[in-house]
């Protein structure tokens, strides 16, 4: 691992001993269920989300885990992020892709790429220090994108969760 790449990995971590930057970093666990009425759709959801930029404004890695009756995914992508000052913490816009998509989808392996999430949330103020959290409270959406020949599917997400976010102006 070169100190470059070291950089990118601890950057959310200081990025309040600069100006100018912000970090969104989320662990959330929640309910999530599919647009489609199909049965086996509904279950456990685990996210993680971390992200720095400039600004108001960031790029970050994402990860889920879903655990419904017939639908068992790993994903991991990417995502953009926008802050805003809201009158109890952060609010904070969220879009992105899962990259790689690993899925045991009634009965059979499934592989997607390329699926599109977005999500708004809250953090909520923690009075101890410059940073909004430690609660998150989201709902997202997306489309899960299978190339392995099953159907494509919506899916939408209630959490809640851990993380903080900082803006330094």
């Amino acid at each position: 691992m070169t100190l470059s790449s070291l950089r990118h990995i601890y950057f959310p971590l200081f990025c309040g001993l600069t100006v100018g930057c912000s970090s969104l970093s989320t662990f959330e666990m929640g309910y999530a269920d599919g647009y489609s009425n199909r049965r086996g759709r509904s279950g456990g959801i685990f996210e993680g989300h971390v992200g720095a930029g400039e600004s108001a404004f960031g790029i970050g890695g994402s990860a889920r885990i879903r655990i419904a009756g017939e639908v068992q995914q790993l994903a991991l992508g990417a995502h953009g992020y926008a802050l805003a000052p809201a009158p109890i913490g952060h609010l904070f816009f969220r879009g992105g892709l899962q990259m790689l998509q690993f899925e045991h989808l009634d009965g059979d392996f499934a592989f997607g790429t390329g699926s599109p999430f977005a999500s708004i949330g809250l953090i909520f103020p923690s009075r101890y220090s410059r940073t909004a959290g430690p609660i998150v409270l989201s709902f997202s959406t997306g489309l899960d994108v299978r190339v392995t020949g099953q159907e494509s599917e919506g899916f939408w997400i209630i959490a809640l969760g851990a993380g903080a976010s900082l803006t330094e102006d």
